[in-house]
């Protein structure tokens, strides 16, 4: 049998040919769509894991919102704080007006009546004058136009030896607004009655007239002068002199005194 005509041979071997084909193409297209599902399972199963990452927005900068900047101050230097700063008007100092002896202290009517009988001129030998005792000084001799003098006075009223003489003696040298009759009473009984018992502590010598030691003085105005009379057995005593402008002429006289 020739080669070209073919046989029962090439028939079978054309058939097992088209059957090897037809399946081969089968198992391609089949192992084509088995790679695209495991693909799609693939994702799914990407999306639906729990501990998958979250999907990211991306935000351009067209999207982004501007940020402001605020404008810088500059910090003023030391020298421009200064002369920027309001000034500060001064006030005036208040000068307090020196006090001498003898002037004459503001206000009331009793400094107009102490202006009155104080003038500034030449002695007339009537008027009353201020003290001349400095702290210290041991006083024998007095001037009776001085506050001292009435020191003096009931120092030697203290002493006297009538109880009623000296009473007396010293009841003139009280100051008028000493004099209510109730005071003078209790003054008589009380006050007066120690100052006997202690006048020689404040005297240092014997003498016709008082001799007292000033330990210190304290000038209240023009018209009250208080002095601290020497006492060797306790602090200096005080006794105060003031001047009653109610007598004709107006003199110096005991105030309130611990001698």
């Amino acid at each position: 049998m020739s080669e070209g005509a073919g046989g029962p041979h090439d028939d079978e071997t054309r058939q097992r040919s088209q059957v090897e084909a037809h399946v081969t193409g089968h198992t391609f297209r089949s192992r084509s769509a088995a790679w695209a599902i495991a693909g799609l399972l693939a994702v799914l199963a990407t999306g639906c894991r729990k501990d998958a990452p979250p999907a990211q927005t991306v935000v351009t900068a067209a999207d982004a919102p501007a940020v402001v900047t605020p404008p810088t101050v500059p910090s003023p230097s030391p020298a421009s704080a200064v002369a920027e700063a309001p000034a500060v008007a001064e006030a005036p100092a208040t000068v307090a007006p020196a006090v001498t002896p003898g002037a004459v202290s503001a206000g009331g009517a009793g400094a107009a009546a102490v202006a009155a009988i104080m003038p500034a001129g030449p002695d007339d030998g009537t008027s009353p004058l201020p003290s001349v005792v400095t702290p210290g000084d041991t006083v024998r001799e007095t001037d009776p136009r001085r506050p001292e003098h009435v020191i003096a006075g009931a120092l030697a009223a203290a002493r006297d030896p009538d109880e009623a003489r000296g009473w007396a003696a010293f009841e003139a040298l009280l100051h008028s607004d000493e004099k209510l009759p109730d005071a003078l009473i209790t003054r008589r009984a009380m006050n007066f009655a120690a100052s006997r018992r202690k006048v020689h502590l404040f005297l240092l010598e014997d003498a016709p007239k008082p001799v007292f030691k000033v330990e210190r003085i304290v000038e209240e105005g023009t018209d009250t002068v208080r002095f601290f009379v020497h006492n060797p057995k306790s602090m200096p005593t005080p006794c105060t002199a003031r001047l009653d402008v109610t007598l004709k002429p107006p003199a110096w006289r005991v105030g309130i005194c611990s001698l």
